[in-house]
This record gives structure tokens, sequence and C-alpha cells, in this order.
């Protein structure tokens, strides 16, 4: 008889907290039985991913822009979109799975006139809830496109932020609502857009978070020393920021990442910086998913 590896049924009010992903996909694969019975629980799995981060399985020092959208409802079925702009105008390019042809979207006018007049004028873009994000690397604005209408539109950017882009990053907390971190020296700070009293939306401060102490444990630099550095955002996906420590003396640089909810900051590696760097989050294997109508959106590459 073979030993048991996880429970028959995932029981109500289990600890899936003991367990974590990696661990969870092994088990299924080994055990027929508890294969089928999550698979078979959607609420299992919905108590496992509020309790778990999606592990980080490294890096990609590349970016080409594109995007993957998919649902749990149809794991087989995805889209893919590519994003282009010429000097004023955006557009996308939307490729289905299911008929496996490019749709390519007329251009769109609704960004601001660029005053000056680049070619490149839109930062990487990122993807929360259902929306495409790209700040512009100059002004104060962010193009949006909402990839159910394929429509484009803009929103704000914090005026102390444009032209800062190394210093912070849309993203998307664990329960997918858009917010900015930004740094200023070694202090965090997040954003939410949120109503004013004239009832229009604005970015709000939401929080304030010192950095520094953690900093110095975790890398060891000399506290005398730290005033020379510097840290930069490059990422922010889910509710994890990854950052990295620059100067003049540090190569390679540190890389690091800090949990919003347990506000947990974490050492990863040291390596060169190549300013274009991409977070590889390992997903929710599609054989473990049943016929439950979670929505979960992929991420850009």
């Amino acid at each position: 008889m073979g030993r048991q590896i996880g429970p028959k049924t995932p029981p109500k009010g289990s600890k899936c907290r003991a367990v974590e992903l990696p661990s969870l996909v092994r088990a299924a694969l080994t055990c027929r039985g508890f294969l089928a019975a999550v698979r078979s629980s959607p609420a299992f799995r919905r108590r496992f991913r509020a309790l778990h981060q999606p592990p980080l399985l490294g890096f990609f020092f590349y970016y080409l822009g594109f995007f993957l959208l998919y649902s749990d409802q149809s794991p087989d079925s995805f889209r893919v979109v590519a994003s282009c702009h010429d000097k004023s105008r955006v557009r996308a390019s939307v490729f289905s799975s299911d008929t496996r042809e490019w749709q390519i979207l007329p251009w769109s006018e609704t960004a601001p006139a660029q005053l000056s007049g680049k070619k490149h004028w839109l930062l990487s873009g990122t993807q929360v809830n259902g929306n495409l994000y790209w700040a512009h690397v100059e002004h104060a604005y962010i193009v949006v496109m909402d990839t159910a209408t394929r429509q484009f539109s803009c929103i704000d950017l914090l005026e102390h932020l444009k032209g800062q882009g190394y210093l912070y990053n849309l993203g998307g907390t664990k329960v997918g609502k858009l917010c900015i971190v930004s740094v200023a020296g070694f202090t965090l700070y997040t954003w939410f857009r949120r109503v004013d009293a004239s009832g229009a939306e604005e970015w709000m401060l939401h929080n304030v978070i010192p950095l520094e102490g953690e900093i110095l444990q975790a890398t060891e630099i000399p506290e005398d020393e730290l005033c020379e550095h510097g840290l930069q955002v490059f990422a922010f996906l889910d509710g994890i920021v990854f950052m990295s420590i620059y100067g003049e003396d540090i190569l390679p640089s540190w890389f690091l990442s800090f949990c919003l909810e347990t506000r947990k900051l974490e050492k990863l590696f040291k390596r060169t910086f190549d300013h274009i760097v991409y977070p590889y989050i390992m997903g929710w294997p599609t054989f473990l998913i049943g016929n439950d109508n979670d929505m979960a959106l992929g991420s850009g590459v």
C-alpha cells in the first residue's frame, strides 16, 4: 500500500496555509482521488488562493509588450493582446485561440497630443482586472485599454511622478484593485483611485511604509553608505512590489520583493540590472481547475 500524501478530500475549514502550490500539484499528480477532490471544490481553491501568493519562478530580462488574457471558465481558450503606437495614436491587435486569427483594431486618438513628438512615448504596460495600462514617459497621464470593449481612454497620473518611470509602477493588489506604488529614498508609498468630494476620481495616498531598516538588515549594506544608494521599482504584480537597489558602486544590484499584505521584505538575489525586468509567476495549473466561476487574467510578457 502506498502512503497517502494528501487528504482524500479537501475538508471544510481545512488548513490550506500548511501546503504550498508546488506541493499541492505534486499531490494531485500522484493521487487521482486528491486531484478529483481539488477539481470538484471551487471553495477549496478560493481559500487556497486567498492564503497563498503564487510562487515566483524567476525573471525575464526582456519585454515584448504582449499580454495574455484567459479565464478559469474556459482554461483552454485565451487571447493575446499586442499594442503599438506612433507619435500620437495607439492601437492594439488581438489574437484569439478559438479562431486562431489576429484582429487588428483601428487607431485611437484618445491620448493627448504629444508635445515632444517622440516616437516611443509610453512605458511598458501592465494588466489589472481586465484593463491594460501604459503610463506616458514624460507627461502626467496613463493610457487605458478596456479589454472587454477594446476601447482606449486616459486617466491622470500623479503630477510629481511624471517622467519618473523608475520610481513608480502601476499594478494590482491581491484582490485586483488598481494601485500605484512609488518610492522616495527608502520609503514606499501606495496610492489608490478614489472619488473626491466633487465626485471626480483621483489618486489618493493610502499608505507610507518605511523600508530603510529592513533593507539594511536584508542586504547588510553599511548604514553610513546607504545614502549613496537608491531604490527603484521595476514591477508590481498581485500585491507584490519588486524593487532593486542602485548605486555607482553596486554592481550587480540587489533585487528585492515586498508584499503589501504581509509587509514582508525578501532579498531575492544580486544581478546586473538590465532596465527591462519582468517577474515570471507560477499560474494555477489548468489540470487542477474545475468548472468554477473564478476569473483569472494573465500577465504581460
